[in-house]
């Protein structure tokens, strides 16, 4: 177009060389339905006072709004919120500093129900699992409800700062839209969580919810051991406290005997260390067994983190045994014989930590030792079957003298606790003597002078020469 230019000017009090009457030139920018939005461009030779849209939906009855100046784009806008749809009319007005008045052409616009879309998030967080479930659904005021298009999770530590973010998938079962995300690498503490739709049609939408993340479950105890084991000393406690999933410090470790009390009432743990300041710690201590009975207990260990969390019990069983073995049931047999022949010992022995050795003290008389045999538990000393508990053994009484021989009995376990029987069984040796016909055999007994276990095998009175 032609165009010419005219210059003014005014002084510092505003007073311009001449009057100016021209109004302000009006031009239409752009504009959009659904809330109605008008963009346009206003220029007049002074200054502009204001710009004013009008818009009606009868193209009769008019309504104003003001117009507003962008400086970023030099246009005046303005928006008309929950416009009914149908067609529109509107122009625009301006008028500049001196009072002269412009209008534009009036335009139309068919304005469409403007679509809103609601969505509505949840999320939890899977502390076990170190896994955030995101889920979400959305309805649009136009399509209805939101099965396709494109959905998209975002998590801010701080309104700026996206940490996690992904695309969500629409499950028909459960009729919502789901995601999760692994939180192993996230810190601690409050998250924003916001969840984009974007509808089939391109409606679009989004919603937000927060989620904490916090350290709530306790350490786990692994490991617990207790050496020696059995004991009839005080044994050494020693076991591995980890937080689950490494967030949180071990704060503490403690322990009961036989009965779980309030948590923080028990007998403490001490970190090997010496100090409690990892996530992970080996905690050791001593077990006074000073009160307790012979016999098994058992040790229940737990731990806490500094976030205030106990973790389980984790128990081991440990035996207290300060008494030697049982002995019992002591058999020497034969109970009668001669010089050379063999007697077989034999006792039943219990004991809860294990048998170190069983020895018999074969004595005549009372008291002297004459031989020191060791007894077994293995099926191959005239014992039984192996592992019955019944140890044995044979002695051989070849080079003895006649007399009534005493059996004690001494075992000790392999804690060093013993346990003695004296005079548990006894069994003669007595002098044999023989027949004139050679076929039976007599033992004669010193001390009264009698004839035992002597039987006549012939027709024939029975002769007997006794040697002494």
């Amino acid at each position: 177009q032609q165009a010419h230019a005219d210059v003014y000017a005014s002084d510092i009090y505003g007073h311009w060389s001449r009057n100016e009457t021209e109004p302000p030139h009006i031009t239409l920018v752009k504009y959009r339905s659904g809330s109605l939005y008008v963009e346009a461009a206003v220029f007049d030779q002074s200054s502009v006072a204001e710009v004013t849209l009008h818009y009606s939906t009868d193209g009769k009855n008019y309504q104003s709004v003001p117009m507003t100046y962008n400086e970023e784009t030099e246009t005046y806008e303005a928006t008309v919120q929950n416009t009914d749809s149908g067609t529109l009319w509107f122009y625009i007005s301006a008028t500049d500093v001196y009072g002269s008045y412009s209008e534009s052409p009036v335009y139309t616009v068919e304005v469409e129900e403007e679509a809103v879309v609601s969505v509505s998030v949840n999320a939890s967080w899977n502390e076990a699992a170190e896994q955030l479930i995101i889920t979400a659904t959305a309805v649009c005021s136009v399509c209805g409800e939101v099965t396709s298009g494109s959905v998209r999770y975002e998590v801010y530590e701080m309104p700026d700062w996206i940490v996690l973010g992904g695309d969500m998938t629409y499950n028909a079962s459960s009729a919502r839209w789901e995601a999760t995300a692994d939180t192993t690498d996230l810190p601690l503490g409050d998250y924003s969580v916001v969840v984009y739709v974007t509808d089939a049609s391109g409606h679009i939408g989004e919603g937000e919810t927060g989620v904490t993340l916090w350290d709530t479950i306790g350490p786990v105890v692994s490991n617990v051991q207790i050496t020696p084991n059995p004991t009839n000393v005080n044994p050494t406690l020693t076991a591995q406290a980890t937080d689950y999933n490494h967030r949180s410090n071990i704060m503490m470790a403690e322990y009961f005997i036989d009965e779980i009390g309030d948590s923080g009432t028990g007998i403490d743990l001490s970190p090997v260390d010496e100090e409690f300041d990892e996530t992970s710690e080996s905690v050791t201590g001593t077990i006074d067994i000073s009160g307790l009975d012979d016999g098994v207990h058992t040790v229940y260990v737990h731990a806490r983190d500094y976030s205030g969390n106990w973790g389980d019990f984790q128990s081991q069983t440990f035996t207290v045994d300060r008494t030697g073995p049982s002995l019992f049931d002591v058999q020497a047999t034969p109970n009668l014989g001669k010089p050379g022949d063999s007697f077989t010992i034999t006792v039943n022995v219990v004991d809860a930590s294990g048998i170190q050795s069983v020895r018999a003290y074969i004595q005549c008389p009372d008291e002297v030792d004459i031989a020191v045999i060791d007894l077994y538990d293995d099926g191959g000393h005239n014992d039984g079957e192996a592992g019955d508990g019944v140890y044995g053994n044979t002695w051989d009484s070849s080079g003895a003298d006649v007399g009534v021989y005493y059996v004690d009995i001494e075992a000790e376990d392999i804690l060093g606790n013993t346990a003695e029987l004296e005079n548990a069984a006894s069994f003669t040796i007595e002098q044999g003597v023989e027949t004139s016909t050679g076929t039976g055999t007599a033992y004669f007994e010193p001390e009264s002078g009698s004839i035992e276990d002597l039987t006549a095998v012939d027709p024939y009175p029975l002769r007997v020469s006794l040697k002494t």
